[in-house]
């Protein structure tokens, strides 16, 4: 039932899919709640169990659990922090960097050089989260987000002094930099994220709540809930880390794309090469929400790139040589990206949000810790 779950999760409701699954099995469509909605529930039972630890088999089935609670208590919280280093790289990225590198050619007058410093001031507002989100990581962690965070704060350092003195060249280096780091980071943050979601022991903790069901002789319907409620939760941030992880695979092309305008000798010909695995990736997100607005927004801006590279390839004789020529392809491909990326940022803002309310589980599992502890 939770890939179901999951397939549910992301299809429109009026589709004829959802309505198939939905009239097989029934009780997926209970399965795909929003974490939100389930998280005080999952409280309300954890604080019932924590309360029962006087009572020795309630104590000893909680006992036998103490490696799950911990490692709840550890996990959520690294979700969280990488979930946020993550954005801090996706807002940096919502500027298109070809047009920033366009506006670095020359930096001439008061207004532009305010434009350029808007964007110093938010990448350095960006890094500065980063670090104290790097912070809370254990040792190990702190130190590898830390290497790359403190390159940034190097970069923007650089930015800044090249737009002191006026020196386009520098800061453009800069922003190539960035740009490189990023494009780095970013999809590795994604692998991170997915790790901490799959590593997080949620099944684990159904377990034991259902040992102190079980021990539990007044059978109390709070601990019951809290086990149907972990088990929606779960299905909820599977469904989120999938989706999160197919929009990544599509920005990890768009980054490939992007490169060839900066980058390649020939980049109308190396993004025909390049374009259809982009489309192929966006085919999949589509496919599952075929009828948002995001989704026909999208579509239509793949549909003019498509009639660019078709009008390109037209203008082409068979004694032409050298690379196609570029025509309007730059500026439709960078209404695709910024559309695209605008929805991943939407889709990495869910996914915070739920990291954020599933973090609520941490202070009950502590002190039923504390409990164990104590006695």
């Amino acid at each position: 039932m939770p890939f179901l779950a999951h397939i549910l999760k992301l299809t429109p409701r009026e589709s004829t899919l959802y309505q198939l699954i939905v009239l097989a099995i029934p009780e997926t469509e209970t399965a795909i709640g929003q974490i939100a909605q389930q998280i005080p529930t999952v409280i309300e039972g954890l604080k019932s169990a924590g309360a029962r630890t006087s009572d020795q088999a309630i104590k000893d089935a909680l006992t036998n659990s103490r490696g799950v609670l911990e490692d709840i208590q550890h996990g959520i919280p690294n979700l969280e922090c990488y979930k946020r280093l993550h954005d801090c790289l996706h807002f940096i990225q919502i500027r298109p960097f070809a047009v920033l590198l366009s506006a670095l050619r020359t930096v001439e007058n008061s207004e532009q050089l305010n434009g350029l410093r808007a964007y110093q001031d938010q990448v350095q507002s960006q890094v500065e989260s980063a670090q104290n989100a790097a912070h809370r990581l254990p040792d190990d962690g702190k130190s590898i987000e830390g290497e790359w965070i403190d390159k940034l704060a190097e970069t923007v350092e650089i930015y800044s002094k090249a737009l002191d003195k006026h020196n386009p060249a520098a800061a453009k280096a800069a922003v190539i930099k960035l740009s490189h780091e990023l494009e780095q980071q970013s999809p590795r943050l994604n692998r991170a994220i997915v790790r901490e979601a799959k590593g997080l022991p949620l099944n684990g903790l159904r377990t034991a709540l259902d040992r102190v069901s079980a021990s539990d002789p007044t059978r109390t319907p709070a601990i019951q809930n809290a086990i149907a409620a972990l088990s929606r939760v779960e299905n909820t941030l599977n469904s989120r880390v999938a989706e999160h992880g197919r929009w990544q695979n599509l920005d990890d092309h768009i980054w490939m794309l992007d490169d060839l305008f900066n980058l390649s000798a020939d980049p109308t010909g190396d993004f025909i090469v390049l374009w259809p695995d982009a489309k192929a990736s966006l085919r999949s997100l589509v496919d599952l929400n075929p009828h948002t607005d995001w989704s026909s927004t999208l579509l239509e801006r793949a549909a003019q790139i498509d009639e660019e590279l078709l009008r390109l390839d037209a203008v082409k004789t068979p004694a032409s040589e050298g690379p196609v020529p570029k025509g309007a392809l730059g500026n439709v491909f960078f209404e695709f990206r910024r559309q695209a990326r605008m929805r991943f940022f939407h889709v990495d803002s869910n996914l915070l949000n739920e990291c954020t309310q599933l973090g609520r589980i941490g202070e009950p599992v502590g002190q039923i810790l504390q409990e164990l502890r104590n006695g």
